[in-house]
């Protein structure tokens, strides 16, 4: 008695179902997210004092409330300024001021402090910062002994008219100043959808489809190379025949689950990324005789190993990206007809190129 083929569109069903779970659990985890507001942050600051990460970081120990802003999404969002310089005194000035979202020219009263120690203006500045978004911010954070005494501390986001810039002060204030603008990481979710070909040694070039969810952690730069990590989880399938004997043909069905992982990015401009990438697989290829007089099916477990080089262009939330990679199996399990026709072994190795689309929801 024979068995029935593989049912690879039920296959492609039950993989579509589980990646539409996951998507709309982090959906709901994004959600969540969404009571922060989100800011950006210009940055300049005397060779001496901590940089904008670590001013960043301070400001979410004080509150919950705020999240740097999406960059790749161009999400608007108001700009904290800070600038922290020293004078001919020795004594370390910081001022604090907000542009609104829409309207760089619409800008708060600056609120300046200084002290004789960096960490104290620091402190203070990361204070007006959490306060700016949130009234009831945390203000003990701030460092024992704190010294640090407030010259003008109006609300941060009442207009300010008829004042001094102090992005035009702060150029004369001292020739040694760290100047950075939003270098803060950012944490992505994605879920998107790979269409490609698969050389698979079949008789035919196979059609791979592969729905996936991915995790990053990088920089908004412009160019130059960016350690971001990015793991990706993917499931796929694809299936061919095998080339005809004389006898008869396999009908050959993989389903596969496969982990990405890309250490890094190279930013070649703004909106490019290439990312060399290493893979792992594992799943199950189901082969089912047909042509021949008693067919028979056999369920092989398989594993591989591989690398890709992936292109991103990130015009926004939404993304287009294209791979090419091999994939390796870790054993390469023959399968013949009784007595001792060969009906497939699987190459060397795999050659894979795909075009999809990818959805930042996070």
């Amino acid at each position: 008695m024979g068995l029935r083929p593989p049912r690879g569109s039920k296959s492609l069903g039950a993989l579509l179902f589980v990646h539409f779970v996951l998507v709309t659990l982090l959906r709901a985890r994004h959600a969540l997210a969404e009571g922060c507001e989100p800011v950006r942050l210009e940055y300049q600051a005397h060779e001496s004092c901590p940089d904008s990460d670590a001013f960043l970081r301070a400001i979410l120990l004080r509150t919950s409330r705020v999240r740097p802003a999406r960059e790749r999404m161009r999400e608007p969002a108001r700009t904290f300024h800070v600038v922290i310089t020293l004078d001919a005194r020795e004594r370390v000035r910081g001022a604090f001021w907000v542009t609104a979202a829409q309207n760089a020219e619409q800008m708060s009263s600056p609120r300046t402090v200084e002290s004789n120690s960096c960490a104290e203006v620091f402190d203070a500045l990361t204070m007006f910062a959490a306060l700016s978004v949130d009234p009831g911010a945390n203000a003990h954070e701030q460092a024992p002994g704190t010294s640090a005494q407030p010259t003008g501390a109006p609300q941060a986001d009442q207009p300010h008219v008829g004042a001094t810039d102090p992005r035009t002060r702060s150029a004369h204030s001292s020739p040694r100043v760290r100047s950075e603008r939003t270098p803060a990481r950012e944490f992505s979710l994605a879920t998107g959808f790979d269409l490609g070909s698969m050389s698979a040694g079949t008789a035919k070039p196979v059609l791979a489809t592969e729905p996936f969810l991915e995790t990053r952690w990088q920089r908004a730069i412009r160019t130059g190379i960016d350690l971001s990590p990015t793991l990706r989880v993917a499931l796929s399938t694809f299936g061919g025949d095998s080339s005809p004997k004389a006898v008869g043909y396999a009908q050959l069905r993989w389903t596969n689950g496969r982990l990405d992982a890309c250490p890094l990015a190279l930013v070649a401009v703004t909106q490019l990324r290439l990312r060399p990438c290493l893979s792992f697989s594992g799943g199950v290829l189901n082969a089912s005789a047909r042509g021949i007089a008693q067919p028979a099916s056999r369920h092989v477990p398989w594993w591989t190993l591989g690398g890709a080089l992936r292109a991103e262009w990130n015009p926004g939330a939404f993304s287009i990206e294209l791979t090419a990679g091999l994939e390796m199996p870790l054993q390469r399990s023959q399968l013949y007809f009784e007595p001792s026709t060969d009906v497939y072994r699987p190459p060397v190795a795999f050659e894979r190129i795909t075009l999809g689309g990818i959805y930042h929801f996070l």
